[in-house]
C-alpha cells in the first residue's frame, strides 16, 4: 500500500465512516479482520482502492434486490493489510466507529496491550 496523501486519506476515512463495515470473519483455524464498502458508485469504490489499496469486486446484483435496483460495487481489504489500515485510521475515527474498531481488534487478538492504545489516542 502506497502512503496516501492526507487529503485523500481523510476523504477515505469520511467515506468509511458513512459506508464502511468492520467485521471478524471466522474459519475453523483463523479469525481475521475484514473491512468493506459497498455502493452503487463504481468511481467512488475505485477511488477508495487507489487511496488505500485492497480489492474491488463487481458489479453484482443480489437476487433479493430485484431487477429495478442498480448493481453494487464492493471495495474490501482483509487480514494483515486491513489491520495496518485500521490502525492508521483509528485516531481519526469518531467514537462509535472507533469503539467498533477496538472491539474487532480485541476480538481478533490484534490489539493486545495498552501501549498500542496509547499510540492511537
Amino acid at each position: 500500500m502506497e502512503r496516501p496523501e492526507f487529503d485523500d486519506f481523510a476523504w477515505f476515512i469520511g467515506l468509511f465512516e458513512g459506508e464502511g463495515t468492520i467485521v471478524v470473519h471466522r474459519t475453523r483455524r483463523w479469525n481475521y479482520l475484514h473491512m468493506a464498502i459497498s455502493m452503487t458508485d463504481e468511481d467512488v469504490v475505485r477511488q477508495a482502492q487507489k487511496v488505500v489499496g485492497g480489492n474491488v469486486n463487481g458489479p453484482s446484483r443480489p437476487p433479493s434486490l430485484g431487477a429495478h435496483c442498480k448493481s453494487v460495487w464492493r471495495w474490501q481489504i482483509n487480514g494483515h493489510e486491513a489491520h495496518q489500515l485500521l490502525m492508521k485510521m483509528l485516531p481519526h475515527l469518531h467514537s462509535r466507529r472507533k469503539n467498533k474498531a477496538m472491539e474487532v481488534l480485541t476480538e481478533t487478538g490484534l490489539l493486545i496491550n495498552e501501549h498500542q492504545l496509547e499510540l492511537v489516542e
